[in-house]
């Protein structure tokens, strides 16, 4: 496609009239249409960012050994940044390879969006080492720390770690118990869009021997 550098020039002569025309003739560029191209999966990462494949597209109205190609410019996006089922709007698409001079993308039909997902980031809870009781005595709250945030939010918890039944002396796995994320408005941070897990191997509780305090005891013998 494109237009020579030279132009046809065409000499009329009738009864009355007699000149010339000169006409420059060119080739248009064909219209096709880009269909195909899907979008990647992520973990949840706390912005809308998507990656693109475009090694699927089908570009309709190519002539069969045409060297055509399509590229998708950075900027697709996800509708939100939260975890869920979601659709990436596509950066602009241009045509490219060596037959791109000879085509032109249609005006419409022409894909615009994909459908991929945005998955649940995981917070891994960690019980503090070390933390026991003596047999006999109350169990102590149990204490934690965590990680897997995203940077800049801020992970707020309701209710307790908790462990294996048991009241003997031994080792007990520390649990999740009942302990639960909780949205804070404030860094951004949504429970929805993080999965909450324990720690792998799982953390012991140990009960201690106690001291006996009682009275000694005295033994009574017959003869």
């Amino acid at each position: 496609a494109g237009t020579p550098s030279k132009g046809i020039t065409a000499t009329y002569e009738s009864g009355t009239h007699k000149g010339s025309k000169t006409v420059t003739p060119g080739v248009a560029q064909k219209e096709v249409t880009v269909s195909g191209i899907t979008a990647a999966d992520k973990v949840y990462d706390g912005n809308n960012s998507a990656m693109v494949n475009v090694s699927t597209a089908t570009i309709t109205g190519k002539e069969t050994g045409d060297d055509l190609t399509v590229s998708v410019a950075a900027g697709s996006t996800f509708d939100s940044a939260d975890a869920g089922s979601r659709t990436v709007t596509l950066g602009t698409l241009t045509l490219g390879g060596t037959s791109d001079g000879n085509y032109t993308l249609a005006t419409a039909g022409n894909q615009t969006a994909a459908a991929a997902n945005i998955t649940a980031r995981d917070l891994t809870v960690k019980p503090d080492s070390g933390q026991r009781k003596t047999f006999g005595d109350a169990d102590p709250a149990l204490t934690y720390a965590y990680s897997g945030e995203v940077s800049g939010e801020t992970p707020v918890f309701d209710g307790a770690l908790s462990r294996a039944e048991g009241e003997d002396v031994g080792q007990y796995d520390i649990t999740l118990g009942t302990l639960a994320m909780m949205n804070h408005d404030r860094s951004g941070f949504k429970a929805s869009n993080y999965t909450l897990k324990m720690v792998s191997p799982a953390v012991k509780f140990e009960i201690t021997k106690g001291t006996y305090t009682g009275s000694t005891p005295t033994k009574t013998v017959n003869i």
